[in-house]
């Protein structure tokens, strides 16, 4: 595989993750925003008031993290070689 091949990958997929962390971190902010917990007033009364669909914006957040790591490598590899860090 030739270095031109290897740049379009890199490109097309690092592209994709950095549209891909941004729509899960918006969705995250949204739905952080929507489905806030109410004032805490106890144990009790969380346990009363609980709803599951409180919990969506830990799916965004899950999915963020490799998305990040994928296009943190991708960046790495993009870059020149004597201006990458690691």
């Amino acid at each position: 595989m030739d270095t031109s091949t290897i740049g379009k990958k890199t490109t097309a997929i690092g592209f994709w993750s950095a549209i891909l962390a941004a729509v899960f971190a918006v969705s995250f902010a949204v739905l952080s925003v929507v489905f806030s917990p109410e004032e805490w007033g106890g144990i009790e009364s969380y346990a009363d008031s609980f709803r599951s669909i409180e919990m969506a914006s830990v799916i965004p957040v899950s999915l963020l993290a490799p998305t990040t790591i994928v296009f943190m490598a991708c960046v790495h590899y993009y870059a020149p070689e004597d201006k990458r860090v690691f």
